[in-house]
């Protein structure tokens, strides 16, 4: 892929999805991304969203607003609606994940 293409992708993504923050590639089929936490996810257990299954997209860390701490969530912990949510996942799953919560 081009740097070119793969920037457009990024912006059009942060553009279509107000939640996303900010995007990295890890070569052609894996993406870093960085999203403020959906409403719908908030109160919610990690554990319970099944994101991983349903969307293919899995929380490797969190940044709490409150204290702005980066940790790595366990599946019980609720997700607070100031949450910064580190995923990974493959190109797209992110953008069909936001379109449907």
């Amino acid at each position: 892929m081009n740097p070119e293409r793969e920037f457009g992708e990024r912006f059009a993504s942060q553009l279509l999805h107000e939640g996303v923050m900010g995007e990295l590639m890890l070569g052609e089929d894996l993406i870093i991304t960085e999203l403020r936490t959906p409403l719908a996810f908030v109160g919610r257990s990690i554990e319970s969203l099944s994101i991983t299954k349903r969307f293919g997209v899995t929380i490797v860390a969190v940044r709490r607003h409150t204290n702005a701490k980066v940790v790595i969530p366990e599946g019980k912990e609720k997700l607070e609606n100031d949450d910064v949510l580190i995923v990974v996942s493959k190109p797209g799953a992110v953008s069909q994940m936001m379109e449907r919560v």
